[in-house]
Order: structure tokens, then sequence, then C-alpha cells
């Protein structure tokens, strides 16, 4: 067998593995989603939390900034995470 034929019959299952990875296609399988007048109307609402992450180099270049946002490197998710109680709501943007 060449090794063009075994690289071809190597990569296909490979495929059907891949191929049976579930995906979120639509926002819907996402988590739950707010609009923007939602949010706003709930700024004060002691049981959210907002969590701006945005990369850093977003974060510094964005003009606007959700007042009494905390500030999370997207990176460090399963980290900071742990810090914000089950009870609450958190907003990420």
């Amino acid at each position: 067998m060449t090794k063009k034929r075994f690289a071809i019959w190597a990569f296909i299952p490979f495929l059907a593995v891949v191929g049976s990875i579930p995906r979120c296609t639509e926002p819907t399988d996402m988590a739950p989603r707010i609009s923007r007048e939602d949010l706003k109307a709930r700024l004060d609402d002691p049981s959210l939390v907002i969590l701006d992450v945005q990369t850093h180099v977003h974060w510094k270049e964005s003009a606007v900034k959700i007042k009494g946002a905390i500030r999370e490197n997207p990176v460090d998710s399963v980290i900071w995470s742990k810090r914000y109680p089950k009870g609450k709501t958190i907003a990420l943007y």
C-alpha cells in the first residue's frame, strides 16, 4: 500500500469521529440571550453580575463600556467562573 493510499484510509475514521461531534449551530443552542433593553432595565438589580469578557485588545480599544461591569480575561474563564455565586444571573459581553 502506498503512503498516499494509506493516508487517505487513515483519514476516513478521523472524519467519522469529527462528524459525530455535536455543534452549536443556532444561538438557541447556547446560553440564553438578553436584549440590550432588558439588560439596561436590570442594571441596578443586585442579582445581576455583568462581566466584560472582551479580549484585552478589544477592551482597551472599546469606547463604550457598561458601567459596573467587571473585566475578566476570557482565556481564564475556568478560574474566574468559580468566583461568582450560582444564584446570580451572569451576563457576559
